[in-house]
């Protein structure tokens, strides 16, 4: 099955981290920036650059390729949601953890 969806433009990248299923939180986590800037970039008043920019382009080719091999599990809902639940537990914790490590260098 595949799906042709269309996007103005200006939402390319809010309809992707979407997608994926990231807040706006955790996908500015993953990428090193604010979550500011992140709305800013979605609202197509900045641009990403540097290590964001290459993480995301990272990312969006894993999911391309995903995409044109991914074959449907025998999965049940449940254990969707429990794995969505696990991997925001593991943002939340590693998140945790740099905010410890910056606070003990001050």
């Amino acid at each position: 099955m595949e799906y042709k969806i269309r996007i103005r433009r200006k939402n390319r990248k809010q309809a992707f981290r979407k997608l994926l299923g990231f807040t706006q939180d955790n996908y500015a986590h993953y990428l090193g920036i604010t979550k500011g800037l992140l709305s800013l970039i979605e609202l197509g008043k900045r641009s990403l650059s540097g290590e964001p920019n290459l993480k995301n382009a990272q990312l969006l080719l894993r999911w391309q390729n995903f995409e044109k091999t991914w074959q449907s599990p025998d999965v049940s809902e449940s254990d969707l949601a429990s794995t969505k639940v696990y991997l925001i537990e593991r943002l939340k914790h590693l998140k945790f953890q740099q905010e410890s490590k910056s606070v003990k260098k001050e």
